[in-house]
C-alpha cells in the first residue's frame, strides 16, 4: 500500500480538497468513520476478501446509516463511468436538499460531478479506499464533508460504499 496525500482544486468547489488514497486509520477524524475503516483494514489484513455488499451488515455501519450512500457502478464506455445512487443517506439527503436514491452521479453540476468521479475512478481502479475533506457548494449548509469511499467486491468493484459526514455548518438553521 502506498498512501498519498494530495491537495487538489476542483471546478463546482469553493476551495481545495485534501484527497488521502489509501489512508491511515488516524488520517480518519471522525470515530465511528475511523472505527468503520478500522474494520475494512482489519479484515484484509486478515486475508479475508474485499468486503462486498454485505459491509452493510458490519456493526460498524450501524451509526453511519444516515450518512452513508450506496452506489452501483455503471459502466458508461471503454472508459466513462457513472454511478445510481441505490441508498442515499437521510443526513446526507437534508444537508444537500434532495434525495439522489435511484438517480445518476451525473446529475450533480459537472463540477462537482467531475470531483467525484475522479475519485470513484481511483478507488475502482486500483481498489482501494480514498479518504477526503472537501467544502462543498455555497448553496450547502454545510462547512467541510469528511469521505471515505469503500470499493466493494472483487476481482471486480460493482458498487462503492461512500460514507459522507458533515463537519459544521456554514449558517444557523
Amino acid at each position: 500500500m502506498s498512501r498519498e496525500v494530495h491537495k487538489k482544486r476542483f471546478p463546482g468547489l469553493p476551495g481545495p480538497a485534501d484527497v488521502t488514497y489509501e489512508p491511515r486509520v488516524v488520517d480518519v477524524d471522525d470515530i465511528r468513520l475511523r472505527a468503520l475503516f478500522r474494520r475494512w483494514r482489519d479484515d484484509l489484513a486478515n486475508s479475508k476478501p474485499r468486503a462486498g455488499e454485505e459491509i452493510l451488515a458490519y456493526p460498524e455501519v450501524a451509526p453511519l446509516i444516515r450518512n452513508l450512500m450506496l452506489l452501483e457502478v455503471l459502466r458508461v464506455d471503454a472508459l466513462r463511468f457513472d454511478y445510481r445512487y441505490r441508498v442515499y443517506g437521510a443526513d446526507v439527503a437534508a444537508s444537500y436538499g434532495q434525495d439522489m436514491t435511484r438517480r445518476l452521479a451525473s446529475e450533480f453540476p459537472d463540477g462537482i460531478f467531475k470531483f467525484f468521479s475522479a475519485l470513484y475512478e481511483v478507488a475502482i481502479s486500483r481498489k482501494i479506499v480514498i479518504h477526503s475533506l472537501h467544502a462543498p457548494p455555497m448553496t450547502v449548509n454545510v462547512k467541510k464533508w469528511e469521505r471515505l469511499i469503500f470499493p466493494l467486491g472483487g476481482p471486480e468493484v460493482r458498487w462503492l460504499l461512500v460514507v459522507n459526514l458533515p463537519k459544521g455548518k456554514r449558517r444557523p438553521e
